[in-house]
């Protein structure tokens, strides 16, 4: 379970594609998920261990960092860098 803070709210009319993107050191994808106004997002039956994650906002990375997730860890908080 994670939270990026500081994700800035949609205007009516508009929309945005927000996604969160896993990836493992082997380069291999592990999981995507839709980013919602929140900013909480969940990978389940991830293994321990390390990992990039990217955060997307329309298509441009905004985050990109180095995490490692522990066995029944707390939850990751990522905050936007504006």
């Amino acid at each position: 379970v994670g939270q990026v803070l500081g994700i800035v709210p949609v205007e009516k009319g508009f929309f945005a594609i927000r996604l969160v993107r896993l990836i493992g050191l082997d380069g291999r994808v592990q999981g995507v998920r839709d980013l919602p106004g929140d900013g909480v997002f969940r990978f389940n039956q991830v293994p321990p261990g390390p990992y990039s994650l990217e955060v997307l906002i329309d298509g441009e990375v905004a985050i990109n960092r180095m995490i490692e997730i522990p066995a029944g860890g707390d939850p990751l908080r990522l905050e936007l860098q504006r």
